[in-house]
């Protein structure tokens, strides 16, 4: 393909990247989302583009990292989001289930 475009496709992928990099690490859950239209059609042109796997093996790992940042922010978000778990039953007792190593020490 020619040159100008598989270089556009790399530098504008990376840059959508590098964009939602930084939304994930403001937490900014909207902005992740109108994002990824974007991303999408960045991510097509970049395959069509015929770029070279030394560029397009950096900009998957980019992407992978990205990937779990976002899982990370996900189960954060969650983990504010429920309620925390019961030390004891309403009727005062121990809950079943798995014990954890720390019940009964001080």
């Amino acid at each position: 393909m020619d040159e100008p475009v598989t270089f556009d496709a790399v530098v504008a992928f990376g840059e959508v990247l590098d964009r939602e990099r930084a939304l994930a690490l403001c937490a900014d859950v909207d902005g992740l989302a109108e994002i990824q239209e974007e991303k999408r059609a960045l991510l097509q042109m970049l395959q069509a583009s015929g770029a070279p796997d030394a560029e397009t093996a950096k900009l998957k790992q980019q992407a992978l990292s990205n990937v779990q940042l976002i899982r990370h922010l996900v189960a954060c978000l969650q983990g504010l989001s429920s309620p925390p778990a019961s030390t004891y039953t309403a009727g005062g007792g121990r809950p079943s289930g798995t014990m954890s190593r720390s019940w009964g020490r001080l």
